[in-house]
């Protein structure tokens, strides 16, 4: 175990918390970069879309990564 992880529930139940917000916030993060550069490239939706789908696709690596640390 690293020396910074807690094995309490309480720490346990934290960690666990951030599987949704991870992926709340990597996909509104996506979609405001798309939107964004769609607004300033003029290039609507193609942007919004492309980096609303990156940022889907990255919350869920960071659900994943945060579930396989938590079954070790």
């Amino acid at each position: 175990m690293k020396e910074n992880e807690d094995p309490s529930l309480p720490g346990r139940l934290i960690r666990i918390s951030q599987i949704g917000l991870n992926l709340v916030v990597a996909t509104f993060t996506g979609l405001a970069i798309g939107y964004f550069l769609d607004s300033f490239l003029q290039t609507t939706p193609w942007l919004t879309l492309f980096f609303l789908i990156a940022g889907i696709l990255s919350g869920f690596t960071g659900i994943i990564r945060t579930i396989k640390k938590e079954m070790n």
